[in-house]
């Protein structure tokens, strides 16, 4: 499982290859991961109060989703 920060945009992508997507059709998807959510937010905040005394934001409250059908790449030259 993986977890993506992006703090511009204030996002958090999982990546989780057990996810089932035809399971959760009713429910956010998402409830499932709240709780490492929680704990890595809290190791965020303590890191980021070292780095950037002004920050202020709570990531748990971050838009959440999880990707579908992330794209493959051999090809080094498309990271390039």
């Amino acid at each position: 499982m993986l977890f993506s920060l992006d703090k511009t945009r204030r996002t958090i992508s999982i990546f989780d290859p057990t996810y089932r997507y035809e399971v959760s059709v009713n429910q956010d998807p998402t409830t499932n991961y709240l709780k490492i959510i929680q704990t890595i937010g809290k190791a965020w905040d303590l890191a980021m109060e070292v780095v950037n005394p002004k920050w202020n934001d709570d990531i748990y409250d971050w838009v959440r989703g999880i990707p579908y059908g992330v794209e493959k790449s051999m090809d080094r030259s498309v990271y390039v």
